[in-house]
């Protein structure tokens, strides 16, 4: 098989646009689509190389087995390794947990699957993940497994018979993909192989086809290149996380590199010369350290440094991932790749015993912490219910408390159920409450409203959630006694900041009638949309409510920096003035009451970041921590057991009920 300098070339376009773009250089704002441009790549040369071994007599799925373990597990290995070191150093222990168990994915080639499960690549959570950019590797590596068992299997069906069914696979796959985002399931769509598969299918496509397409006109390759230049330089320095995912927009890079690697195999083109330059070469060969490397340095780096990284920590950063990844293959890569010894001690046994000694070292990790710290990890629940209908049967998973009982309130949120959560477990344990959780994070507890900018989080927030919580409440208004709405309110009227800029995850909401663009409209929304759905609850439904207010949001994430500006009970006020105002509208609705946590965490001018014991009230900047969580307690005891507020609107007129008015409604 003929070295192609060219698809070297190619490598190091992809890796450059992943890493400038990891650094926030505003210039590649779709630099993540390097990792199509991988995979396109890596289809291409996987499926010419196990052909070629066909056509010679010497495929062997053990062999091909062998040959991936010398390429990736030696560095996989090391800087595995060296991440672990220095993520024990510098993250926090909450979070130290959740980071073993990412080791553990690595090990296991289904970082994937895990990551898919615990974080959305383009949060801001996402940014502090330091094994988060192995998820491309995790679907490489479930690819290398079945493709060459298939491959096997057909070694005897007709060339051209096997290039139908890659194209069947490759349709298959794509379809799935285009199906969940049309369905809103953007980051299963990111994450999973089957609907990943599709684009290394194109590489394998080309691979087995090329020999039938191939032509010496050189003006048509020379035109064709450059329209497959065109299709990369497109998305990268156009394209960004709002609109990389709507439409047929993720098939410009994979086409676009389709394009040069066929042109370049017929003859030398402008675009092949430009990419076969000493330059993109070396970058291309040592691209692989260079992904390995660059993540956990900007992960790690983004734990430690609060704010945008200036232009200086960039460059450094850059340069330091330059040279590791120089250093990880001359005497890495390289070596297991050449020398003799190496190789032949690098089997598959010895490859699955290095993979077995980080989750070995990983769950250790994992044991210490949750022996050593139990009280500091908040409880959340796994099973998430309300995607389709739920009735109260089917809601058991997602509930706290007695979960036996016949009292029965309903928690409502987005990722603030965790704020209130440990403070409502402990008293619904107390009074033998069963607490039913509907958590959407990123999306409020409100009814008929939806993002539109597609980022992350924005997957939960189409509308089919809420519309399934609201059918669950009027099927089951008679049983439920009380619904509490937690949420960050104020994110959703002015949208998430982060050091002053607007986040491209904008968080901004829209109802049938305003499709929000801006902090304007959106904040109309969320007006219209909490007087709704309140009215809706207590009035249409007869069920009590209490609406939590916001807490105080700090200047920073908390594990992050060493000192914060403190945020003032003026500050406070200030940020929840128009949630004040829109709250404020409910004196006279004798069903609702509202829980304000401004004398827990404002008791003087300053709020309060730390408890007596000096343990964070916070996990970040907005979430309450477990301790911070608990202070809300004795807040939550008093507002559940006033009994003057047990009164309704019902036909009209206003009745004083009885304090065992929930015990008859639930019988």
């Amino acid at each position: 098989m003929t070295y192609r300098k060219d698809i070297d070339g190619l490598r190091a376009i992809a890796v450059l646009a992943v890493i400038l773009y990891h650094l926030d250089f505003t210039f590649t704002p779709g630099g993540f689509i390097g990792v199509d441009i991988f995979f396109v790549i890596s289809g291409f040369l996987i499926t010419q190389t196990i052909q070629k071994d066909i056509q010679e007599n010497k495929f062997t799925i053990s062999h091909f087995y062998v040959k991936r373990i010398r390429r990736i597990i030696p560095a996989l290995f090391v800087t595995t390794l060296v991440t672990i070191f220095f993520s024990l150093l510098i993250l926090p222990i909450n979070e130290l947990t959740e980071f073993a168990l990412s080791v553990v994915s690595v090990a296991t080639f289904t970082s994937n699957i895990f990551f898919w499960k615990h974080v959305d690549y383009f949060s801001v959570a996402a940014e502090l993940k330091p094994l988060l950019h192995t998820w491309s590797l995790g679907i490489e590596e479930q690819f290398y497994i079945l493709f060459p068992i298939f491959m096997w299997l057909t070694k005897k069906i007709s060339h051209k018979k096997i290039i139908l069914l890659i194209l069947l696979f490759l349709l298959i796959s794509f379809t799935l993909s285009a199906s969940l985002l049309a369905s809103g399931y953007i980051t299963e769509n990111f994450f999973l192989p089957i609907t990943r598969f599709w684009e290394i299918f194109m590489g394998s496509a080309l691979a087995l086809s090329i020999k039938y397409i191939s032509h010496n006109n050189k003006v048509i390759n020379n035109f064709t290149a450059f329209i497959g230049l065109l299709l990369i330089l497109f998305p990268m320095l156009v394209l960004n996380q709002n609109n990389i995912f709507s439409g047929m927009n993720g098939l410009y890079s994979v086409l676009g590199a389709t394009l040069i690697i066929y042109t370049g195999a017929q003859n030398r083109t402008y675009v092949s010369s430009f990419l076969s330059n000493k330059y993109l070469q070396y970058i291309g060969l040592i691209s692989f350290s260079l992904y390995l490397w660059h993540w956990p340095i900007i992960a790690l780096s983004k734990n430690i440094i609060f704010g945008e990284f200036s232009l200086l920590i960039q460059l450094s950063i850059l340069v330091l991932t330059f040279v590791l990844s120089a250093i990880s293959y001359q005497f890495v890569e390289q070596p297991f790749r050449q020398n003799e010894k190496l190789k032949n001690f690098l089997s598959i046994k010895t490859g699955l015993l290095a993979l077995l000694l980080l989750a070995i070292i990983s769950s250790l990790i994992y044991i210490v912490v949750k022996i050593n710290f139990p009280e500091k990890q908040i409880s959340y629940i796994e099973h998430y219910c309300f995607k389709t209908e739920e009735t109260l049967e089917s809601t058991y998973n997602c509930s706290f408390g007695a979960k036996d009982s016949d009292s029965i309130f309903f928690l409502y949120a987005d990722s603030h159920a965790s704020t209130v959560r440990p403070a409502f477990e402990k008293l619904a344990l107390e009074n033998r409450w069963r607490v039913i959780v509907a958590e959407f994070g990123g999306c409020p507890p409100l009814f008929d409203v939806f993002r539109l900018d597609n980022i992350g989080s924005a997957s939960n927030c189409t509308g089919e959630y809420s519309k399934n919580v609201e059918h669950f409440l009027e099927n089951n208004k008679e049983k439920i006694e009380l619904v509490f709405l937690a949420s960050r309110w104020s994110l959703f009227e002015k949208g998430l900041i982060i050091n002053g800029r607007l986040n491209a995850a904008t968080h901004f909401i829209s109802d049938k009638e305003i499709k929000s663009k801006d902090s304007i409209d959106s904040s109309k929304v969320l007006q219209k949309a909490i007087i709704r759905t309140v009215d809706k609850i207590t009035h249409k439904l007869n069920i009590q409510t209490i609406l939590l207010a916001p807490v105080p949001v700090l200047y920073g994430d908390i594990t992050k920096q060493l000192e914060l500006k403190n945020v003032t009970k003026e500050d406070y006020k200030n940020q929840r003035q128009l949630v004040d105002h829109i709250f404020n509208s409910f004196e006279t609705n004798s069903l609702v009451k509202i829980m304000d946590p401004i004398d827990v965490f404002c008791p003087t001018d300053i709020c309060r970041m730390y408890d007596d014991n000096n343990d964070a009230l916070y996990l970040d900047d907005n979430h309450l921590s477990y301790e911070g969580s608990l202070l809300l307690y004795p807040l939550l005891k008093s507002t559940l057991e006033k009994k003057n507020w047990r009164t309704m609107l019902f036909q009209g007129t206003q009745e004083l009920l009885s304090p065992d008015f929930f015990r008859s409604r639930s019988e």
